[in-house]
């Protein structure tokens, strides 16, 4: 009955001892398998990001994970067509995105352009509208020989310039240089009152 004691306590010694073995051998497997996949992962976010970079989705296709490679993919072609969109003022090429926040911020980035277009477009009318406006103006004021109509001109210089030609025409025919002093600007005021002397000289 010792005998038997002793064989099953080494029996279960060497169980247990070989028990612990396999398991510190499973634990060194995960072990090395956690490190390679670590290390893909980490790859795999360097590609991404030189994709990225460089807007090239060829790159993409040597990353593992075929989540990432897929999310890549998609990334850099919704960057190279947002860049397209932007270039041509076309959202046609939105349409195409197969991220729905990169294709919301190609609409955006359009309407934005659109909207600054419209907004340069209608200061540059509404100034061609003033200088029309301000040229009937004088061009009145010149036939008229009326230089108080030139303040319909709200630009202050303008307003100078238009008593200057429309003075000077008058003080010219007059050779009265007082007239001179009723343009409001004292450079054109001088410049009136030269002419005048260059006239009589």
């Amino acid at each position: 009955m010792k005998n038997l004691a002793k064989v099953l306590t080494l029996i279960l010694a060497v169980s247990f001892i070989a028990t612990g073995c396999n398991l510190l051998n499973k634990e060194e497997s995960v072990s090395t398998e956690t490190q390679v996949v670590n290390a893909d992962t980490v790859l795999d976010q360097q590609i991404y990001q030189r994709a990225l970079g460089s807007k090239d989705a060829k790159a993409c296709s040597t990353i593992k994970d075929e989540v990432v490679k897929t999310e890549c993919s998609d990334t850099v072609e919704a960057l190279v067509l947002i860049e397209k969109a932007v270039a041509k003022i076309d959202d046609d090429f939105c349409g195409d995105i197969k991220l729905e926040r990169y294709e919301d911020e190609c609409e955006a980035s359009i309407a934005a352009i659109l909207d600054q277009q419209k907004a340069v477009e209608k200061q540059a009318a509404l100034t061609a509208k003033q200088e029309e406006d301000r040229l009937a103006i004088e061009e009145e004021a010149i036939k008229k020989e009326d230089y108080t109509i030139c303040n319909k001109i709200t630009d202050g210089n303008q307003k100078a310039s238009c008593k200057f030609n429309v003075i000077t025409g008058l003080v010219v025919s007059s050779k009265n240089s007082e007239e001179c002093e009723n343009i409001g600007n004292i450079n054109l005021i001088r410049e009136c009152q030269q002419t005048i002397e260059s006239q009589i000289l």
